[in-house]
């Protein structure tokens, strides 16, 4: 056997398959360890009484059935990593759809930070922050490397509190972000490492500003797997999200939940174009773009496919997306000279001007066996396209160390796509100065190098630039029956002829206004308050952005459910915000259409109805003419009171809420 391996010039160790070595064991153990990668907590699975009685090894058409069983009885453990569920990346809006096939759909936004899975253990100690572990994406425990979040995991969840909804145990996931206070927004992904560390040490921070005292850490929560004898993750995605919202406080800035919203895509082309709104929306917030998660099904499950589709989860994000991607990190394997440019880059003895960029094809054989790499060659990016002068200069300053004839150089193999001269091979390829030099943001309207982070073909069904989703929700929300007059025509959009179907106009989740507008007087009545606009309203972006984007701090909830402080899991609980964006010191205001009656009403009667009729709350209801209207931010009662249509009371006699109003048509 050597001496044909002595013949072949291959001298690499024998490739064994690891899943078939575990299946021989039990053919359970590989679904085991991607529930916990955890070789120990696997086998202690398999000597449990319910695992005792299954064959190691069952008949092939049995192991289906068998798997389904298993997958309603394990049971997460505290301190072991949970694995994922398996995600299918969108190329496309079409490719996106075709995944999904006619079922409901979680869309829910995904930030740009880092994920956190929390295990939560009171146990261990009487010190609330030692009940405290956090693992990453990786499975590596990060606990201490990002010990600034603890204070607020102890906030947030009321650990060692009496009102705490985790008696013993509870794993929780969500995804660490930092908070800007001065810009009341979530920061880029690269402002991170400026508050964590990594085994200890602070990496790449030594060009850096320091962190300023208005950015922290804070922790956006989106699943509950595990509280005390519950095992949540074997429940649907949206009863998981209603057992969230009772678990932890929210705290502005700091704790908090992603966005969500069921869809049914069986509704066609109107699921379709809630889809694009929902994913412009979320980019238009800075996020990455969509986790589209299938509902009724657990959060995790031994059967690969049980869902009937090609995988469980599916992440739709620009970065992915065809024509819409904005940045590129490679390797840089090589360059060469070109002696024009070389002349107009402006440096003297300039050696490179064309880098090479290379993707790693076998990344998880050079890294377990050893093996040789190989590069498949991706693109060219010369000194005169988009290469800034100071990074052109380090490129060849610091390729010089590792520089050598690129025809005389065997460590790595490259795959050419055409004819492409190459003069230099780097021993070493440059991956951070690819990434520093590349990972820049461009216009969606130009012809860029977008991020290549897949091993599929991405040129899957029709691409789809940002501007046309932009273009094609807008269109499709002036196609409604409540057509909106066009911003500065000098007069109000005519709404007597006009008709409004609660259930289908109302629109997906908008993104959140800009604050940028100044509130000029002390007593503006808009300024820092949560509205919720009625279905028809809230189709006009004249309101959302013109007239609400001149107020200081305005937040809009999705749903009126966002106000309801009942719990659909447990008791209620007056200590827990839940999902409501009603942070304390905000005011509450619905904005409605007044010329129509019936809508209107609906919506009085869905305020009254909120938290079981029982709702201590004041919410004031106005028609929206307010906004445009409004004389000045410093607007007396008087003015006010034109376009004031009621508000929300409680009866303490009967202990139920209504709606006074002067109006006799309104009066419920």
């Amino acid at each position: 056997m050597w001496f044909v391996r002595i013949l072949l010039k291959d001298l690499a160790p024998v490739t064994v398959d690891e899943k078939a070595v575990l299946r021989g064991l039990h053919f359970l153990l590989p679904n085991l360890l991607r529930f916990q990668n955890n070789y120990e907590a696997a086998l202690h699975l398999l000597y449990e009484p319910q695992f005792r009685s299954i064959p190691s090894q069952p008949d092939r058409r049995s192991e289906d059935g068998y798997r389904a069983n298993v997958s309603s009885m394990i049971k997460p453990v505290v301190g072991v990593k949970v694995g994922r569920p398996d995600f299918c990346k969108s190329w496309s809006i079409e490719h996106c759809l075709n995944m999904m096939g006619p079922r409901q759909w979680v869309l829910e936004r995904k930030y740009d930070g880092e994920y956190c899975e929390i295990h939560i253990d009171q146990s261990l100690s009487c010190d609330p922050m030692k009940c405290i572990k956090v693992f990453s994406k990786s499975g590596k425990d990060s606990t201490q490397d990002r010990r600034k979040l603890h204070r607020t995991l102890v906030e947030c969840l009321r650990l060692r509190q009496p009102d705490c909804k985790i008696e013993q145990q509870a794993i929780l996931l969500g995804e660490m972000v930092v908070y800007s206070d001065k810009d009341r927004c979530v920061l880029p992904f690269d402002k991170i490492r400026k508050h964590v560390l990594r085994s200890g040490v602070s990496l790449g921070t030594e060009a850096d500003s320091q962190a300023h005292s208005y950015e922290h850490l804070a922790i956006v929560f989106f699943d509950l797997l595990l509280l005390d004898d519950e095992v949540v993750m074997n429940r649907p995605i949206e009863e998981r999200r209603q057992w969230l919202r009772e678990v932890y406080d929210k705290i502005p800035g700091r704790a908090f939940s992603t966005e969500w919203k069921i869809v049914d895509f069986s509704e066609g082309r109107r699921a379709k174009m809630m889809l694009m709104q929902q994913f412009a929306a979320s980019i238009a917030q800075r996020c990455e773009g969509l986790v589209l998660k299938p509902c009724h099904l657990p959060y995790f499950s031994l059967s690969p496919n049980r869902s009937g589709g090609t995988c469980a989860y599916i992440k739709m994000k620009k970065d992915y997306m065809v024509g819409l991607g904005d940045d590129a990190d490679f390797a840089v394997i090589g360059a060469s000279h070109n002696a024009q440019r070389a002349a107009s880059a402006g440096i003297a003895g300039i050696e490179w001007t064309d880098f090479h960029l290379g993707c790693l094809l076998n990344r998880q054989e050079v890294v377990r066996f050893d093996a040789k790499p190989m590069y498949r060659l991706v693109h060219t990016i010369t000194s005169e396209a988009c290469i800034p002068r100071p990074i052109l200069k380090a490129l060849n300053t610091l390729g010089a160390y590792s520089a050598t004839p690129y025809r005389a150089f065997g460590g790595f193999d490259v795959q050419l796509t055409g004819h492409v001269d190459i003069g230099a091979a780097f021993t070493q390829p440059l991956p951070y100065c690819a990434q520093s030099l590349f990972a820049f943001v461009a216009s969606v309207q130009k012809p860029h190098t977008g991020t290549l982070h897949r091993s599929e073909p991405r040129a899957i069904g029709k691409p789809l630039p940002l501007a046309d989703i932009t273009n094609q929700v807008a269109s499709h929300l002036k196609d409604r029956n409540d057509a909106t007059e066009k911003v500065g025509s000098g007069r109000c959009p005519s709404t007597s002829k006009q008709r409004c179907d609660a259930d289908d106009v109302r629109p997906a989740p908008l993104p959140t206004p800009p604050s940028s507008g100044s509130c000029s007087g002390p007593k503006c009545h808009f300024a820092k308050a949560v509205f919720y606009l009625a279905p028809c309203v809230a189709s006009m972006p004249y309101i959302t952005e013109n007239l609400l984007g001149a107020h200081t701090d305005v937040q809009l909830a999705p749903s009126l459910s966002d106000w309801d402080r009942d719990s659909f899991a447990h008791l209620p609980s007056t200590e827990t915000v839940s999902e409501s964006q009603s942070y304390a010191g905000l005011a509450k205001i619905v904005m409605v259409e007044a010329n129509r009656v019936a809508a209107t009403r609906g919506v009085l009667r869905d305020l009254v109805d909120l938290n079981s009729g029982r709702l201590r709350e004041g919410i004031d209801v106005y028609d929206w003419r307010v906004l445009e209207d409004l004389p000045g931010h410093d607007t007396n009662d008087e003015h006010m009171g034109r376009y004031h249509i009621g508000a929300t009371a409680f009866d303490h006699s009967s202990g139920r809420s209504f709606f006074e109003t002067k109006i006799p048509h309104l009066l419920l």
